[in-house]
């Protein structure tokens, strides 16, 4: 069985990886315990890393939420849901959220859903429930789907035309 490493170790390992990438307090214990150092060892490590600025949870906060926001199209409720797990004060999480503007989540939302549409079958109450769970799995309020559904319509074409008909 593998020893775990030294406290010392330890700390020269995370602070390599909170060099690399921004990473929050929550996420390091873990990976500190799983090392298998003792929890004193882990807190003490996670200490002296904040303490020497490697760990921020309010600037990881920040990054993350703009981050899933911009690459993975991730909506405000999902975000703080996210940073919710990870044990990020309530403050931070405010701060990060910020990091999310109104318009441009809309925006967003509105090409996600048109997206969507553009690839499925399905037409009518089908559509919509489809679109719905859609956006919210992806963390949009429910009041912005439902802006966002009653603008891209339910129909599958963009460039229909209700006058060509006539």
């Amino acid at each position: 069985m593998k020893q775990p490493p030294s406290p010392r170790e330890a700390y020269d390992k995370m602070a390599a990886l909170c060099a690399l990438s921004e990473q929050c307090r929550y996420d390091i214990r873990l990976k500190l315990l799983r090392r298998g150092l003792a929890p004193e060892e882990a807190d003490a490590v996670v200490e002296r890393l904040e303490r020497e600025r490697f760990i921020d949870d309010a600037r990881y906060a920040r990054a993350f939420a703009r981050d899933k926001w911009r690459f993975q199209g991730w909506g405000r409720v999902k975000v703080k849901r996210a940073l919710q797990l990870k044990q990020i004060s309530s403050a931070a999480i405010d701060a990060a959220l910020q990091e999310i503007q109104p318009d441009g989540e809309y925006e967003q939302l509105v090409r996600a859903l048109r997206h969507k549409r553009a690839h499925t079958t399905a037409t009518g109450a089908k559509l919509s429930a489809q679109l719905f769970r859609f956006a919210a799995s992806r963390g949009y309020e429910s009041s912005l789907i439902f802006k966002a559904m009653k603008e891209i319509g339910n129909r599958a074409d963009d460039d229909y035309d209700d006058d060509r008909m006539a």
